[in-house]
């Protein structure tokens, strides 16, 4: 009888096996191309209102069901139901079609029945010679669905019978399931990201939206100058389809300089007048501490954290913008891409991904890189 120290020797020798493949998966660039590139045909195949549909057998099949909740449920937060089917869940229908039809035709029957063109078929296989599965891919490539295959290193008559086929470098089933579930979970974070999380800039306001004071702080709106072009940049980035968000740290508040009512009020005055000439903020938070004691003020990353779980912002493909080397920090803190306005000539300590003169500058070079055509004129997101 084996002791409890060989089981222990046994699960660490099978985690650092399933470990080895996963360091394989990463390694193959091929292998994260092609699930870079399903991911985002899913994404554009969703967005023009087309499903996925997903088969397997066995571990697979409990795969595909495993898959398609993360798409209609959700992985990682709240948003908009995606559709998307595992084809082994309906059991009077396999029965049926197996009974009358053979179990070869089991899921190709219901690709028949539920599938359009444009469709996305995801058959696992981690032999790759699944008869069901691979009739599955030839009746959805007759329909003119995309299709797509998981399976294991040899990657069987399934890496021929598909447009795109991710194999996993392993010849053991268990450890290519395990890898399927992997590439599952990433493909489903990147849908979900893409469909229902924001792109973002952030702005730092005094020095970037109106002029910076010489000495103190603005305490008064009549003191609030904003600077030319502010409203054409952010314009831009509204209809580019970015958020707009200003991140500000007011110690003015905590020495007693203004309240946070009249603060708060001064900065809803900015967002009307700011929306009077065609530019949207879509909110403005800001630190009312002193320098030590919270966790919001730059180059804390706080506010653009708190900001971003409230709207959903994507912050890896966000930008913070600002003239100093706290926002610069701030923004590398929260995981976002950075602009620095460089105002008086000079070069900062903190590296930024990009400089510039002045927001409008910034706005430029954040939408060449970005590949963006802005929308009409006075078009939202989402409309």
């Amino acid at each position: 009888m084996k002791s409890n120290g060989d089981y222990a020797a046994q699960v660490s020798q099978a985690i650092r096996a399933s470990i080895a493949v996963k360091e394989s998966l990463l390694a193959s660039a091929g292998i994260v191309a092609a699930t870079a590139r399903v991911s985002e045909i899913l994404v554009e195949a969703l967005q023009r209102g087309n499903k996925l549909l997903l088969c397997g057998n066995g571990g697979s099949a409990a795969d595909a069901q495993h898959i398609a909740a993360e798409f209609v449920g959700r992985f990682a937060f709240d948003r908009p139901a995606l559709p998307a089917l595992a084809l082994s869940v309906n059991t009077s229908c396999v029965t049926a079609i197996g009974n009358d039809y053979g179990f070869d035709r089991v899921f190709a029957r219901q690709i028949e029945a539920l599938a359009r063109p444009g469709d996305v078929c995801i058959g696992i296989s981690t032999s790759g010679n699944s008869p069901n599965v691979l009739c599955a891919m030839a009746a959805a490539r007759q329909m003119k669905l995309l299709t797509v295959g998981l399976t294991g290193a040899a990657g069987g008559k399934l890496k021929d019978a598909v447009e795109h086929c991710i194999c996993v470098p392993s010849n053991e089933t268990p450890r290519i399931q395990e890898c399927h579930i992997l590439i599952g979970h990433i493909v489903s974070e990147l849908v979900e990201r893409a469909h229902s999380m924001k792109r973002c800039v952030f702005l730092d306001r005094d020095g970037v939206i109106n002029r910076k004071p010489p000495r103190g702080y603005v305490t008064r709106w009549e003191d609030l100058h904003v600077l030319p072009g502010t409203a054409e940049a952010i314009s831009r980035l509204n209809r580019a389809g970015f958020l707009v968000i200003v991140v500000s740290n007011q110690r003015c508040v905590a020495r007693g300089l203004l309240t946070a009512r009249a603060l708060e009020a001064m900065h809803e005055r900015m967002r009307v007048t700011l929306a009077q000439a065609g530019a949207r903020i879509d909110a403005v938070y800001y630190c009312p501490h002193e320098k030590s004691g919270c966790d919001c003020r730059k180059p804390a990353p706080g506010m653009l954290l708190t900001a971003a779980a409230a709207y959903q912002v994507d912050l890896l493909v966000s930008w913070m913008i600002g003239d100093s080397d706290i926002d610069i920090a701030a923004g590398r803190n929260a995981g976002c891409r950075t602009a620095r306005l460089i105002c008086d000539g000079g070069w900062a300590k903190e590296r930024s991904d990009l400089h510039a003169h002045s927001l409008r500058e910034a706005v430029d070079q954040i939408l060449a890189l970005e590949k963006v055509v802005p929308a009409n004129r006075h078009r939202c997101p989402g409309e």
